[in-house]
């Protein structure tokens, strides 16, 4: 038994690289596959590329999940004792930090940028070179860092060591921080509106729903023609293009939802569930035993897909949330075709297959709007009909996904 096992020990090694390296090239290859199929299209190629493009998330948590828990599966023969006599410098903590982080954020990296120039290609976007590097690294900034941090952080929690927490905390503050700067890299500043009938308008909607509204905010379409309504912390943010593309009452709706997630406390309620989806991991897989450690890259790729999965489904409930306390206001026909424009002058797919929406903040859009007409007698052949006929004035560009 011992001989087979060393006969077969070379073969489990060479394969611990190739997956490895796998791993790592397959952000790459994923974005030169979705390039081709996008540009193979026939018709609306910005549509499929904005549907593939809609994984950024996923390959993401793939590529840094697969490659944590192939690194402690790897970390015996990496660090083997015959490795660190060719090359000492392994012994360094340091130096295994170094190469855990450079060759993930690197292959992640490439992959970004590889996303923009695609998207500055079919959107016929006006950018620089300089521009598309800012947002690669900016995008790796706001998501694929604090994944790194969590994976940190969790290494210590297993470890038992509270200082993991710190590094949970730190993911935090650096996807806020990365956020900030790739909407100045995308060109997107928000200027407060301090007058004018749109504020007047939310104003009195928000009055009326019984919603404590403090400033509306009007956000230029920026270099990716950002075209959307944000909630903040008692503020909403309406793109300066909104009235170009929707009639007033389409436009009241948008505003509507934002209200809606005001209403219902959904900012303090998405902080709160960031808190919790990866405080209680770390307090389940606090101090692992040295029975558990044996399953330790199963727990890697258990605490990176989890909490996210688990945060994407309660901010996509949100969504349906706010969906229902606009239509309360207004229309739930025109709320359904206020939707499903914002959806095509963006270039964005109606339907999203289950694995994506996973990893999507937004339910699809026939989802969102199935649910508003369950909701309100609407029969599905009337959906159909109202998506059918709610085409944009004008064409616009694709807008990127931001992540």
């Amino acid at each position: 038994m011992a001989s087979l096992t060393q006969h077969f020990l070379p073969i489990l090694s060479a394969l611990r690289v190739v997956l490895s390296a796998l791993v790592l090239i397959a952000p790459i290859v994923l974005v030169f596959l979705f390039r081709r199929a996008s540009l193979r299209a026939e018709a609306d190629r910005s549509r499929v590329w904005f549907g593939y493009r809609q994984n950024t998330r996923l390959l993401f948590l793939t590529t840094v999940g697969g490659w944590w828990a192939l690194w402690d599966w790897n970390r015996p023969l990496l660090f083997s004792p015959r490795h660190l006599l060719v090359w000492p410098a392994l012994s360094d903590p340091a130096i295994q930090q170094l190469i855990f982080w450079l060759l993930p954020i690197g292959s992640l990296a490439i992959a970004q940028t590889m996303f923009y120039s695609i998207d500055k290609s079919i959107a016929q976007l006006h950018w620089s070179r300089v521009a598309v590097l800012r947002q690669g690294f900016w995008s790796v900034v706001r998501f694929g860092i604090p994944l790194l941090l969590i994976a940190d952080g969790f290494e210590a929690i297993f470890d038992g060591e509270l200082q993991g927490v710190i590094w949970l905390i730190a993911a935090l503050g650096v996807t806020l921080f990365g956020r900030v700067f790739l909407d100045r890299a995308l060109g997107v500043n928000s200027r407060l509106l301090k007058s004018g009938e749109l504020r007047n308008r939310a104003l009195a909607m928000a009055e009326k729903m019984g919603v404590d509204l403090r400033r509306v905010f009007i956000v230029p379409q920026g270099k990716g023609h950002l075209l959307n309504a944000f909630a903040g912390v008692g503020s909403i943010s309406l793109t300066d293009t909104l009235s170009h593309h929707l009639n007033q009452a389409e436009v009241d709706c948008a505003i509507a939802h934002e209200l809606g997630h005001l209403k219902l406390r959904h900012v303090a309620k998405t902080l709160l569930t960031v808190i919790l989806v990866f405080i209680i991991p770390a307090i389940l897989f606090f101090g692992l035993t040295p029975r558990a450690l044996t399953f330790r890259p199963a727990f890697d790729v258990l605490v990176t897909f989890a909490p996210f999965l688990v945060f994407y489904f309660f901010l996509r409930r949100f969504e349906y949330q706010a969906d229902r306390e606009s239509v309360v206001m207004y229309n739930a026909e025109v709320e359904i075709r206020s939707l499903a424009k914002l959806h095509q002058v963006a270039g964005a797919p109606f339907q999203t297959n289950r694995l994506s929406e996973l990893f999507l903040t937004h339910p699809s859009l026939m989802r969102r709007a199935t649910a508003i007409a369950r909701s309100n007698g609407i029969s599905g052949d009337r959906v159909n009909e109202i998506l059918r006929d709610a085409e944009p004035r004008k064409k616009r560009t694709l807008r990127p996904v931001r992540v």
